[in-house]
């Protein structure tokens, strides 16, 4: 999520044209509206833009509230700089099964994307419960992941062809 972006100056009255100027100032409003971020406006300058003809553009962006602030979004400096939102983080729902071959092992679960407060704002709805295998070897009395697959279970490698690391 960028901080400040320039857009056209009008690209409300021509969503379809300027899509990603609607859709960041949609992201930006929803931000507002969970109290996360507050929105503000300004005439756009030629070195804001990169362009010497500014005049039919304006800079739209959010600066964090107290509470957005909290969520310790990394910061990122590209393009004047912003926040990557976490919008979801992964819950473990079960183990399934686990096989084990010598020193490898397999272990199937489920789990599923749960929304965080951003994602919320944003609109991010749980995922369905998702099937995933983690494969691990044991060394020196150590067991080590080796790989988290995520393919349906008759496109996964055998348990022996798992590569050293």
């Amino acid at each position: 999520m960028f901080q400040a972006k320039c857009v056209e100056k009008y690209f409300e009255k021509y969503p379809i044209r300027f899509i990603e100027d609607a859709q960041i100032a949609r992201q930006y409003r929803l931000l507002e509206d969970a109290g996360l971020a507050s929105q503000f406006v300004a005439q756009a300058t030629s070195a804001q833009c990169g362009t010497p003809y500014p005049e039919s553009l304006r800079v739209i962006g959010i600066t964090l509230t107290p509470k957005g602030i909290a969520e310790q979004w990394p910061v990122h400096h590209e393009l004047g700089g912003g926040w990557d939102l976490v919008t979801g983080r992964r819950e473990l729902v079960a183990v399934t099964a686990i096989v084990s071959e010598s020193d490898l092992a397999r272990a199937e679960f489920t789990w599923r994307l749960i929304p965080t407060v951003a994602g919320e704002a944003l609109g991010q709805n749980s995922l369905e419960q998702q099937r995933a295998s983690a494969t691990l070897r044991r060394q020196d009395g150590v067991w080590q992941l080796i790989r988290i697959d995520a393919r349906p279970p008759r496109l996964r490698e055998p348990l022996t062809a798992s590569p050293l690391r």
